[in-house]
C-alpha cells in the first residue's frame, strides 16, 4: 500500500489508500517505521565503516561494501548503490591522493660536476646569479590538476629576480595569465 500510494501519489490520495483496509495511523506508523529502519541501517552501515577504517584507513568503497555484504549477507545489508549513497553522504570516501611530479632524476649514468660556488660570497650585484625551477599545480577541478612551471633567475648579492619564464600545457596560458585570472 505504501509503495502504490508513493507511486501514484498525484492520483491516489490518501483517503482512497484507506479504502483498502488500511487506516490513516497504521499508514504513517508504516511510513514511519521504514524511516526509521533506513536511518538505522545507515547508521550501522557507518559504524561498520568507522571500525573497519581504525584498522585500515586506506579501504575503499568498494572493498568495503564486499566486507560488509559478506559480514552481514542474511540480515538485509545494505546494497551497493545505497551503501555509496552513505558513504558519500556522511563524507566517508577516501581521498585520492595528488600526483607530485618526479622532477629529478639521481639515479642517473651522467657525470657528476663540483659545486663551484659553495664557498663564493658575492660582494657585489651580478657577480653570482642563482636559479631554479619549480612546479605548481594548478587545479582545474576538484579531481583534476595540471602542472606549471616556473623558472626563475635571481641575483645571489641583491637578492632581486632578473627574469622569470612559466609554461603550462592547458590552453596556451601562462601561470602569470593565470594567477591574474584568478585574483580578478
Amino acid at each position: 500500500m505504501t509503495n502504490l500510494h508513493t507511486q501514484c501519489g498525484d492520483i491516489l490520495s490518501l483517503h482512497c489508500v484507506c479504502r483498502f483496509g488500511v487506516t490513516e495511523q497504521a499508514y504513517f506508523k508504516d511510513v514511519e517505521q521504514s524511516r526509521l529502519t533506513r536511518l538505522s541501517q545507515e547508521a550501522f552501515a557507518v559504524e561498520f565503516i568507522h571500525s573497519i577504517r581504525k584498522v585500515d584507513s586506506g579501504i575503499g568503497g568498494m572493498k568495503l561494501w564486499y566486507m560488509y555484504s559478506k559480514e552481514f549477507k542474511g540480515n538485509a545489508p545494505l546494497g551497493l548503490d545505497r551503501f555509496e549513497t552513505v558513504v558519500d553522504k556522511y563524507g566517508l570516501k577516501v581521498r585520492l591522493k595528488t600526483r607530485k611530479p618526479r622532477t629529478t632524476n639521481s639515479r642517473h649514468g651522467l657525470p657528476l660536476y663540483p659545486n663551484l660556488i659553495k664557498r663564493f660570497i658575492p660582494t657585489a650585484p651580478n657577480q653570482l646569479w642563482v636559479g631554479d625551477i619549480t612546479y605548481v599545480p594548478i587545479w582545474i577541478d576538484d579531481n583534476d590538476c595540471q602542472f606549471c612551471y616556473l623558472s626563475l633567475i635571481m641575483d645571489a648579492y641583491s637578492e632581486i629576480y632578473k627574469n622569470h619564464y612559466t609554461k603550462c600545457k592547458f590552453d596556451k596560458l601562462s601561470l602569470s595569465q593565470y594567477i591574474l585570472y584568478i585574483c580578478a
